[in-house]
């Protein structure tokens, strides 16, 4: 869930405050990562709240990951109803509005964390759009974009740039992102 602005980690703290969650894990910028600063709670066994400041898209988003789905949808509806996330139409219409370069790449990265669980081909023509953009810093935010879905439909995509794209650099992400993500380049 990306939090809207002005959402921070304060409030996310003060939440799992509230609700008697254990911090288990601080960390402040890893580059590699993309993260400027992670904070994990535990909530219960085998269940945490995960909160992170995205380092390309300045994004603030909260993430529940459990063992069991209907725990991690009990939390995770508990959160949104606290903490008040972007809407997956919002983000949506984030990426049609006219911006600057480096705006428009922070916005199809914040749609690339906002897209839903399961597929949606709307977010996927964004990232789709983008990867096919002039401007490599666009087709890099689209590349990205399609790691926080991890859909196997992004696949042929980031295979379209690793075997296309004019930047090897972003070939080899692509190349990486489809041999991490997508368990290998399809070759």
């Amino acid at each position: 869930m990306v939090l809207r602005p002005g959402t921070d980690e304060s409030d996310v703290r003060a939440l799992a405050d509230r609700l008697g969650f254990t911090v288990v894990r601080e960390m402040t910028a890893d580059p590699v990562q993309g993260v400027q600063r992670e904070v994990t709670w535990r909530v219960d066994e085998g269940l945490v709240l995960h909160y992170a400041e995205e380092a390309v898209s300045g994004c603030v988003f909260v993430q529940v990951q459990g063992d069991a789905d209907e725990d991690v949808a009990e939390v995770a509806d508990a959160v949104a109803s606290y903490l008040v996330p972007v809407s997956l139409e919002d983000a949506l219409v984030g990426t049609r509005v006219p911006a600057d370069e480096e705006t428009r790449a922070a916005r199809i990265v914040q749609a690339g964390l906002s897209a839903p669980e399961h597929f949606d081909d709307r977010f996927l023509r964004v990232f789709a759009a983008a990867m096919r953009d002039g401007s490599r810093r666009i087709r890099e935010a689209g590349v990205w974009a399609t790691t926080y879905s991890n859909w196997p439909e992004a696949k042929p995509l980031l295979q379209a740039v690793m075997a296309n794209d004019p930047d090897p650099g972003l070939r080899a992400d692509a190349q990486n992102i489809l041999e991490v993500a997508h368990g290998g380049t399809g070759r």
